[in-house]
């Protein structure tokens, strides 16, 4: 970041309406490019929020992770904003002064610190939730929870400061707005991608990933071949690709004398075997999925969908880290740009109170969208506690 930020601007003798002239009008010094530039971080900001809401808790609980874990900790990471969200506005609007004095807020600023370091593990945190281990159930919930609360207080510590400084750019009301107008474009645009980018990862082939992903992603009938040899997929939940249709004593066992039945063409056995799972006459042997008892059909079609689910539990692993490295390729580059770029107009802890224009820029009045008011925080708070507590309760 370059030192040194734009003096402030300070209206001419004869015109601040004390002696009855018109009052100064703020001159424009914001050109287009600029907002363009301040604009851009906010393609990944609140887009990341919303494509989360559609898939982050229903992936990580085909992951294996609890559900009511996964509500605990998402009521606690959206309730954090009661208190982080008005202690960051106050704590950013404080630094360089006081107690919060530093020889970096008098060089960068009060807005871009936050800002710039914000970034960096915000996106670090966002990686790796997106891209959890394979572990037991207990421990996967554990890693949601930390980086899911980690990644709530970078996105306060980098979001609350960048919507402040976007106030701090001009002195120019039109220009302002052009400047959050800007934002809310890239927003939209983000949105867009951000929904969209977790079903096209997984439709695509991503290089490296998608190659181990064939290791437990074959075809519908070498699947169903290793299921009757007795090679299941219950352990790639907890264990990854290494555990992919291996030896089972219990499944080899119950399969013996089983085989595929002979038909013309290719057998959907995932069709096959969700009509298997209703049927009423469980002897009639053009209902059977395989040539065997009907308990062999059963264990058989547990077996093959176990094994179409870790099928599409790794492809959506791949597509949220993807999506992780998708996020922090683009939020970190532009964060930085505005640091590096953008100045204030005003700042005291470049300036000084003395300099302080007509109108003094708080973050606790422009956080626009990352301050949310208290009582619809505490509402979300006790909508998801009630959902743990009815999730929690013995059947």
């Amino acid at each position: 970041m370059a030192d040194g930020d734009a003096e402030p601007q300070t209206a001419p003798k004869g015109q601040n309406g004390a002696d009855g002239d018109a009052a100064p009008q703020a001159t424009a010094s914001l050109p287009f490019w600029k907002t363009f530039i301040y604009g851009m971080p906010g393609g990944a900001l609140l887009p990341f929020t919303g494509m989360w809401a559609l898939y982050g808790n229903k992936f990580y609980e085909e992951f294996g992770a609890s559900l009511a874990i996964i509500a605990l900790f998402t009521a606690f990471a959206r309730s954090f904003d009661l208190v982080a969200d008005p202690l960051m506005s106050y704590i950013t609007d404080q630094s360089g002064t006081g107690f919060l004095s530093c020889g970096c807020f008098k060089k960068y600023g009060r807005r871009r610190p936050y800002m710039f370091v914000g970034a960096f593990f915000m996106s670090g945190s966002v990686w790796m939730l997106l891209n959890p281990p394979y572990v037991d159930g207990g421990l996967l919930s554990i890693w949601f929870g930390f980086f899911y609360v980690t990644y709530y207080v970078w996105e306060t510590i980098t979001a609350i400061p960048y919507n402040a400084f976007g106030a701090e750019l001009s002195d120019n009301s039109d220009e302002r707005t052009g400047a959050f107008f800007m934002e809310g474009l890239f927003e939209g645009m983000g949105a867009m991608a951000m929904v969209s980018a977790p079903v096209g990862f997984a439709m695509i082939s991503v290089p490296f990933y998608s190659n181990r992903n064939e290791a437990i992603c074959r075809p519908s009938e070498e699947m169903a071949a290793q299921c009757l040899m007795g090679n299941g997929c219950t352990t790639f939940f907890e264990e990854g690709w290494d555990s992919a249709f291996t030896s089972h004593a219990s499944l080899t066992s119950t399969l013996v004398g089983a085989a595929s039945k002979a038909v013309t063409g290719v057998l959907d056995y995932r069709v096959q075997c969700a009509a298997w799972e209703v049927a009423v006459n469980r002897a009639d042997e053009a209902i059977k999925v395989i040539s065997g008892s009907a308990i062999q059909n059963d264990v058989f079609c547990q077996c093959y969908d176990t094994c179409d689910k870790a099928c599409e539990v790794a492809e959506n692993r791949t597509a949220f880290m993807c999506v992780g490295y998708m996020f922090a390729i683009y939020l970190i580059p532009t964060v930085w740009l505005s640091c590096c770029i953008l100045r204030s107009i005003w700042d005291p802890a470049i300036h000084g109170a003395a300099a302080e224009p007509g109108e003094k820029v708080k973050a606790h009045r422009w956080c626009h969208r990352s301050c949310r008011p208290w009582i619809t925080d505490l509402s979300e708070f006790c909508f998801q506690l009630g959902l743990v507590m009815v999730w929690s309760r013995p059947l």
